[in-house]
């Protein structure tokens, strides 16, 4: 018997908008595997069926909501392709985030650098690989209040994804690293994340919710939704120490003032708020 074919499930989008470089900043975080530019469509890969639909739904709503209704027509189909699965990797490329971290995947073949820090993501179903405006901003603030810390730096990352956050946090120094997601598959490839970049020792994994924590930590990093971050942010405040960094994004800028209204007003300062595209990270300093 011949060797059984793998079935991909390909969405083709056509628009008189350009669209590959919004698409290819977004296909990796939300599952793809890769895309093939066209004539007139794009082709964007899944291969998990459980990701593929809210994954789908996800991205045309985004490119609708930014070019119109009528800019959009897309279609949904499966492809049986015994050679595809290994060319969607050539469109996962190298990715800087600032100067100093380079994001590569376990294929990229890579020489050190001085004083550049790598990052080894494989680019499944979870979200973070460091494509994203979110993640990247999350990043370099993790980065930049490293030096508020002395060690023992510990640090939550709730909505770990990929493990992403959690990693560099661990990359960074943090002795004492807790990633939380409700999401098992998502907690099974970030522990293969943690394994490809050495800190799997260094980080606990869980799918305990917050409020069930019984402890306190020096940082805590969200990269979720608005609206999860408004349901979570008291339990996470409970949780933040006396001169505790809150690191939020996930969040359009102009979402921005119904975060900041919902902070507690004498517990939490604005330390420093960044942007890329339409997205915003705000970082916020408890009293």
């Amino acid at each position: 018997m011949g060797r059984r074919h793998k079935t991909f499930f390909v969405l083709e989008i056509w628009s008189t908008q350009p669209l590959e470089e919004i698409i290819s900043e977004m296909i990796f975080d939300l599952g793809g595997l890769g895309m093939e530019i066209g004539e007139r469509s794009i082709r964007v890969f899944f291969e998990d069926p459980s990701t593929r639909d809210v994954a789908i739904s996800t991205l045309v709503a985004f490119l609708r909501d930014l070019f119109g209704q009528e800019a959009i027509a897309y279609k949904v189909w499966e492809l049986t392709d015994p050679g595809w699965e290994l060319e969607w990797r050539k469109y996962f490329r190298p990715q800087w985030v600032g100067e100093s971290l380079l994001i590569l995947a376990p294929w990229h073949e890579y020489k050190p650098i001085p004083h550049v820090q790598t990052l080894i993501m494989d680019p499944g179903p979870a979200f973070g690989t460091g494509r994203h405006a979110t993640t990247k901003m999350c990043l370099m603030a993790l980065r930049d209040i490293r030096g508020l810390y002395p060690d023992p730096w510990s640090v939550l990352d709730v909505g770990t994804g990929s493990g992403i956050l959690a990693i560099y946090a661990a990359r960074l120094g943090a002795c004492d690293v807790m990633a939380l997601d409700v999401d098992e598959d998502a907690l099974s490839w970030a522990k293969r994340n943690l394994a490809l970049n050495g800190v799997g020792e260094k980080v606990i994994l869980s799918c305990v919710p917050v409020e069930d924590l019984q402890r306190g930590f020096d940082t805590i990093v969200a990269n979720i939704s608005c609206d999860v971050i408004l349901e979570l942010m008291p339990q996470c405040i409970k949780r933040l120490k006396r001169g505790g960094m809150l690191i939020l994004s996930g969040i359009l800028e102009s979402e921005l003032g119904r975060l900041l209204k919902a902070s507690p007003q004498g517990s939490l300062d604005l330390y420093s708020v960044s942007f890329q595209e339409e997205w915003a990270c705000m970082c916020l300093k408890r009293s």
